[in-house]
């Protein structure tokens, strides 16, 4: 698992055990429970699953799949840890339980890079008045800053920022994180449109991207597909000459086209990526103090 994946982890982790101790019935697992409590996540998560089927009652069966969701997680399964999270429904739930699952959920949407869908859950979880509580309010706008991030909505996470300082404690810390987010910080992305138009011109878009040296190169074997072509026409072999350069620029001007798509969409990446990593690692940071 990604190291910064790994401490978010680790600072939103809930207690796995939270349902089990709303009901005084509770069945124990000491099976699943103490293969968790030593490490054996990925056997404690099938152990889990057979205990899942062997319940009726719904708090407890809940409870089974909260265990199993944080088994998934410590091994960064995400997809597994999102589906199992998901198959919790959200009816018949008190506000404190219903807030946790919706949280998890969201969490789990989020590792599992579902961003729009970490979104919406963040969204449900302000109609529950318990959002309202200083631990939950900090979490939650955690949580959405790095959803808003990865979405490369960067101003709106700015915006949530500056709305939680006075629920914060290490104000130098937050200074340090908010000038992140300034506008000489925040990764410049490269517009996909400007490029679709300008890569008309050949090597044009690959330079866009970033890569001006392969840009001319392009260009370069571009014009002298096309020289050949006019070449071949010149002396009379035409078909030489059509056939040749129609060839020859197929796979020069559209492999450039494409290539500088490609060039586009991993310079963009990357560059958010960069930023994005740093955020939460000083994000991190901050919520320890």
């Amino acid at each position: 698992m990604n190291l910064i994946n790994k401490s978010i982890t680790v600072f939103f982790s809930t207690c796995i055990f939270l349902l089990g101790t709303c009901t005084t019935n509770a069945t124990n697992i000491p099976i699943a429970d103490s293969l968790f409590s030593i490490g054996n996540y990925k056997i404690a998560a099938l152990e889990y699953e057979r205990e899942y089927y062997q319940l009726n009652n719904r708090i407890q069966k809940n409870n089974v799949l909260l265990k199993k969701t944080e088994c998934y997680k410590q091994l960064g399964e995400n997809n597994l840890a999102f589906e199992t999270i998901d198959r919790i429904p959200l009816f018949g739930l008190t506000d404190s339980i219903r807030f946790e699952i919706l949280f998890q959920k969201a969490l789990c949407a989020y590792l599992s890079e579902q961003f729009t869908l970490a979104n919406s859950y963040l969204i449900q979880i302000q109609s529950i008045s318990l959002v309202k509580i200083k631990n939950n309010f900090l979490k939650v706008n955690f949580l959405q800053i790095l959803v808003f991030n990865e979405q490369r909505n960067w101003t709106a996470s700015k915006e949530i920022l500056i709305s939680i300082k006075d629920s914060l404690n290490n104000i130098e810390h937050y200074d340090i994180l908010v000038s992140n987010y300034s506008k000489k910080n925040i990764p410049k992305m490269r517009n996909k449109e400007t490029q679709f138009w300008i890569s008309f011109l050949p090597g044009a878009g690959i330079a866009y991207a970033g890569k001006p040296i392969e840009g001319i190169f392009n260009f370069t074997i571009n014009a002298a597909a096309l020289a050949f072509g006019v070449y071949q026409v010149y002396y009379k072999y035409y078909l030489t000459g059509y056939f040749g350069s129609t060839f020859l620029l197929q796979k020069f001007y559209m492999g450039g086209r494409k290539r500088g798509e490609f060039l586009l969409e991993k310079r963009n990446y990357l560059k958010a990526k960069d930023f994005n990593e740093k955020i939460k690692n000083e994000l991190v940071e901050l919520s320890r103090n």
